[in-house]
């Protein structure tokens, strides 16, 4: 499985880690020689990985700046009262329009969205559960997550952000913040050389090759399957 990349990682690789979350592999193209490898794709290497890094980190204070906000804590006190969604659907709305995120929503305990910026659309998330999402499981118990994963209502691939709401020291709800990755990855097409980002499972998700996306690195363990699958 996915042997034509064996052949070029065996030459030379770079790994770099984002986060926890996450590696970053760097592939060399064969048609350099050996002796420009150090200097001429270490430098593009570095180049990719600060951009992504940059595009990525860029949003990560979102979830837990919309979490304090007094306007999503009222509304998850009220009992998600009709009038204050509204309000805050056009709130989230909006500034999801203002830093280019895809969809900011909330949640409630049981993992329902109860208020979603893209409420007006037709794949809108309102009324629906994601408790099953990782990023709701860590999030509903206290810790912020960033994950990544294929849009079940959109069908996109994106980056997932979660943070708790919490109010008198309890956990009401979760914010979540979704960007999507076409266009970070769209920039690598022209590039001289190609690169990936796999998950904790080998999983490509981000490549500069359409063939690429969604193969795995190295043989899937039984583990890795069932964990993907419940994700």
């Amino acid at each position: 499985m996915f042997r034509g990349l064996r052949k070029i990682i065996s030459t030379f690789v770079f790994v770099g880690f984002l986060s926890a979350l996450f590696s970053v592999v760097f592939i060399l193209s064969e048609r350099y020689f050996l002796k420009d490898l150090m200097e001429e794709n270490a430098a593009a290497y570095r180049l990719t990985r600060s951009g992504l890094q940059g595009a990525l980190l860029r949003y990560e204070p979102v979830a837990p700046l919309v979490a304090d906000r007094d306007d999503v804590i009222a509304f998850l006190k009220s009992g998600k009262s009709r009038s204050l969604g509204k309000i805050l659907n056009q709130q989230l709305s909006s500034l999801a329009t203002e830093i280019e995120a895809s969809d900011i929503y909330v949640m409630d305990k049981s993992g329902q969205t109860v208020a979603t910026s893209n409420f007006d659309l037709p794949r809108s998330f309102l009324d629906k559960n994601f408790r099953y999402r990782p990023y709701f499981t860590e999030a509903i118990a206290g810790r912020a997550a960033t994950y990544f994963a294929l849009g079940i209502s959109s069908g996109k691939r994106g980056f997932y952000y979660s943070s708790p709401v919490h109010h008198d020291g309890k956990v009401i709800g979760v914010v979540v913040v979704k960007i999507t990755v076409d266009a970070i990855e769209a920039s690598w097409k022209n590039n001289n050389h190609d690169v990936f980002v796999a998950d904790q499972h080998g999983i490509i998700f981000m490549a500069s090759r359409d063939e690429w996306r969604f193969k795995s690195i190295d043989p899937l363990s039984h583990f890795a399957l069932t964990q993907i699958e419940i994700s």
